[in-house]
């Protein structure tokens, strides 16, 4: 499956509260990306995801990962947004 399908499916999974299944699918995708702008959103969901479910030390990790894997990239609007609530739950 195309990488942006599949964080759009991880996406879908957690608005319809299938929090596991979209865990696996976030943890799929990164197994599997290369390094870029899908790359990078998809590392501040699953930091946000780990976040709210109370695993800190996990979320730390990938959305720390995030902003360094971002200060390579041509930063667009939305992945602009999309490192600012990475900055925001990294404190």
């Amino acid at each position: 499956m195309d990488e942006s399908l599949t964080l759009q499916k991880a996406l879908l999974q957690l608005d319809y509260g299938r929090v596991e299944k979209a865990e696996v699918t976030l943890r799929e995708l990164l197994d599997r990306s290369q390094p870029g702008v899908l790359r990078v959103r998809a590392l501040v969901v699953y930091g946000d995801l780990l976040h709210q479910l109370g695993r800190a030390d996990e979320a730390t990790a990938l959305l720390e990962s995030a902003v360094r894997e971002a200060s390579d990239l041509d930063v667009d609007d939305l992945l602009d947004m999309e490192l600012e609530r990475a900055r925001d739950l990294l404190g």
